[in-house]
Order: structure tokens, then C-alpha cells, then sequence
């Protein structure tokens, strides 16, 4: 039960003296009529403001006054304002809140999604230059089609040739002194062979056995010394060769050659050179064409790969073919608000090249909402 302050009993009796119908002085002193009636007429107004402001002011501190006075008064309280809608709780307005939130519909995905983007070839090649040289053929031209291994465009470098003239011959000189290491070492180990048996019977002395021994051993040990020198020229030559035979540029896949930059008769820099300068011939694969094409990020709620949309190329608008999402990129291009897709052509136009314009239209399936997040299922 709610206790009434002092301050409260107050305010309730001056209401009471607001509401009686008999004057406040006694009837001795009353005044003539129509200055009685001024006087009073000033006492109420006092009495009236200064009431209200004393309530204004407990009202800060005393949420419930209304109910208070109501029992003061001994009014019953027949739900003028009932303390539930006076005294509104921050957890009944966060719940409140919570409720228009879920009442509120989701943000809508649009129908369906266009953009724009370019045919590119994914599977695409630049080759360069391995080693200095001078170009002396160019077999391919733009448009060619090549197959896998084809020789491209020959180089020479005389100081190439040289190299695997200079590892042939060590080749040759280690090859011939292990074999002469090899004849040592046989003659060697003979001796010392027929030492042992001159020593079992007394014509030749433990120390000449000895020296035997060795010889034979140091002779062996120059076979090996011998033969580690004919593996290092080996591969010294096998180094040389593989670089002139870099001088041949190769077709890494087969594909349509792009671009071709090499001349005959010009002089290419080494690998580290030609990056800065650009490489001599560009293969792509025209089989595995796609089409990057950047969408706005709204859309990005209701596209899944493998979802078919359309493309139309500006070279060809008049074909439209089939796309499939093939790729969604994982972030966001906040410069741009838009979304990269990589999409998969079906049975595109005849004519199709890397670098076309092609514009794309998908239509968005809304996805089917989770038992969660159904209107009215609540989680456990």
C-alpha cells in the first residue's frame, strides 16, 4: 500500500478548500459584495497556482501522485489513468520497440539484377624471352592457331652457342680422365695384388705391401675424383643446351595467338628486361571464355552460382545467349557499390573475342525463409 507523505495530505486539503461552497472568513468580518468577491477571486487564482505548482514539483519525485490523490480523496480509483499506462517501464518500451522491428518487412531484392562487364580469357599467356638474343625468324601472326609445343619465334645468341661448344668439350676432357683414372686404378690394385702374394712367401716385406696399399687406394680415390668431374660437365652441358634451346619460344597451350610484338632482325633484352618492355606473343584459350561483369551490391542477397541469367554483347545484340554464375566475388567495391560476377557463356555467338562489351540480366529467385525466420516462429 502506497504511504501519503505530508506534502501530499497538504496539496489534498487545499484541493478540498478549492471545492467547498462556503467562504473562508468568518461571517463577522465579510466585506460588501462586490469587494468580497474580488478578494476571492484573487485568494482562488493564489491558491489554484501555487496548488499546481506544489503538484508540478512532487510530480518529479512521486510518479504516482495521481493515485495517490485519489486516495486522499477517497475516490476509488476506476482506471482514470491506471499506473500500468502511467509508469511505462524501459523494458516494456524495449519490448514494444522489439516487436515493431519484427513486425517491420524485410528490405526488398530487387526482381531482377543487370550490369555490364567485358569477355575475357582466363587461360591467357605472355611469353618473353628467357635469354639476350637477336630474333632471326617469327613463325606465328595474330589470329594463327597454335598447338601446344609450337615453336613461335627463334633468337640467337652467339655467346650461347659457344657456351654448349666450351660444355661439350669438358665433357669430352672429363670423360677421357675417367677413363684414364679407371685404367690407373686397375694397374694399381694389380700391384698390389701380386705384392700380397710375394708376401705370403717371403720375397717382398711388409712395408713394400704396404706401400702397395696405398697406391692402389689413391688410385681408386682418382676414379671417384675423376667421375664427379664427368657428372659436373655433364650438367654444364645439359645448362648450355637448355638455354639455346630457350632461344626457341614455344607454345606454352594451344589457343589463338593474340598479340605478336617481335620483329625479325630485332634485338630482345633477357627475361628480367623484357617485363619491363612487354612480351613478344600472346596465346589465349578461346574455349573458356567468360564474362566478368559488375552487378549493384543490393543484388547480392539474391544471387547463388550456377544461377542462369542472359548476356547480350554489343557487337551482337541481336543474339542473346545464355550465362551461368560461375563466381561471386567476396567483397563488396565500396568506391563503386557494386559486386563482380564471373559468368560462364552458353553457346555464345560465333564471333565471340576477349575484350567485348557485354551486358547481362538476371532474374532473382526470393529464397525460401528458414523455419527461424518465419512471421510468428519464435527461437527457442
Amino acid at each position: 500500500m502506497n504511504m501519503i507523505t505530508e506534502q501530499e495530505r497538504k496539496i489534498a486539503q487545499t484541493l478540498r478548500a478549492l471545492s467547498d461552497n462556503d467562504p473562508v472568513d468568518p461571517p463577522t468580518n465579510r466585506t460588501p459584495s462586490s469587494a468580497r468577491h474580488a478578494f476571492f477571486s484573487k485568494k482562488t487564482l493564489l491558491l489554484t497556482a501555487g496548488a499546481f505548482l506544489t503538484i508540478a514539483s512532487v510530480a518529479l519525485f512521486k510518479p504516482d501522485l495521481p493515485a495517490a490523490f485519489y486516495e486522499m480523496l477517497g475516490a476509488p480509483i476506476e482506471n482514470p489513468l491506471t499506473q500500468t499506462a502511467l509508469q511505462t517501464t524501459p523494458s516494456s518500451m524495449q519490448a514494444s520497440k522489439d516487436n515493431a522491428l519484427q513486425s517491420m518487412p524485410p528490405a526488398a531484392i530487387p526482381a531482377q539484377v543487370t550490369g555490364s562487364g567485358y569477355v575475357i580469357a582466363p587461360d591467357k599467356v605472355t611469353l618473353f624471352a628467357q635469354y639476350a638474343g637477336q630474333i632471326t625468324a617469327v613463325s606465328v601472326k595474330p589470329g594463327d592457331t597454335v598447338t601446344i609445343g609450337q615453336a613461335l619465334i627463334t633468337l640467337d645468341d652467339l655467346d650461347l652457342r659457344l657456351a654448349v661448344q666450351q660444355a661439350t668439350a669438358s665433357r669430352k676432357a672429363a670423360t677421357l680422365a675417367l677413363e684414364a683414372a679407371r685404367i690407373a686404378s686397375s694397374d694399381k690394385d694389380a700391384t698390389f695384388k701380386r705384392a700380397i702374394g710375394l708376401n705370403e712367401r717371403g720375397f717382398v716385406s711388409d712395408t713394400d705391401l704396404q706401400r702397395a696399399r696405398v697406391a692402389a687406394l689413391e688410385a681408386a680415390n682418382m676414379v671417384e675424383q675423376a667421375r664427379v668431374a664427368a657428372d659436373k660437365s655433364a650438367l654444364d652441358l645439359r645448362e648450355a643446351e637448355a638455354k639455346l634451346a630457350d632461344l626457341t619460344i614455344r607454345a606454352p597451350i594451344s589457343g589463338t595467338v593474340l598479340q605478336v610484338t617481335a620483329r625479325k632482325g630485332d634485338r630482345v633484352p633477357d627475361f628480367s628486361d623484357a617485363i619491363r618492355s612487354g612480351g613478344l606473343v600472346t596465346i589465349a584459350r578461346f574455349d573458356q571464355l567468360v564474362i566478368d561483369a559488375d552487378v549493384a551490391e543490393k543484388a547480392v542477397g539474391g544471387l547463388v552460382s550456377g544461377q542462369v541469367g542472359e548476356a547480350t554483347l554489343d557487337a551482337f545484340a541481336d543474339k542473346p545467349f545464355a550465362v551461368a554464375v560461375q563466381r561471386i566475388a567476396p567483397e563488396v567495391n565500396s568506391a563503386k557499390g557494386t559486386v563482380s560476377l564471373r559468368l560462364v557463356p552458353k553457346d555464345p555467338p560465333a564471333g565471340i573475342r576477349p575484350g567485348m562489351a557485354a551486358r547481362i540480366r538476371i532474374t532473382l529467385t526470393k529464397p525460401d525463409p528458414s523455419p527461424n525466420q518465419q512471421q510468428g516462429t519464435q527461437q527457442p
